[in-house]
């Protein structure tokens, strides 16, 4: 179960330098950076679309959220993911 948590955070992590890789193509070919907000991905998953929250208490905080890049969460999550994954590999005791 930990390997399959080590492997989706390596396959988040993954896919969000694959955005910044893409934003920075598009840069290259624009001449300006627009980041790609994370409600784009939100809504591809069948979310509510940002504009509906409601701006006060815990709508606020994901109105708020879902405006962040797509590449910082995915950077984030992935990481976090993977991090929690390997620490619990370590502390695993040796089996005798």
């Amino acid at each position: 179960m930990r390997a399959l948590v080590v492997i989706a955070g390596v396959g988040m992590a993954l896919a969000g330098f694959a955005v910044v890789c893409h934003q920075m193509l598009l840069w290259q070919q624009d001449g300006y950076w627009k980041p790609i907000p994370f409600g784009v991905l939100w809504v591809a998953l069948g979310g509510a679309a940002p504009d509906l929250l409601d701006v006060h208490g815990i709508g606020g905080m994901m109105a708020w959220l879902l405006s962040q890049p797509l590449s910082v969460i995915l950077l984030l999550v992935g990481g976090s993911f993977t991090w929690i994954g390997i620490e619990g590999i370590s502390r695993t005791p040796p089996k005798i």
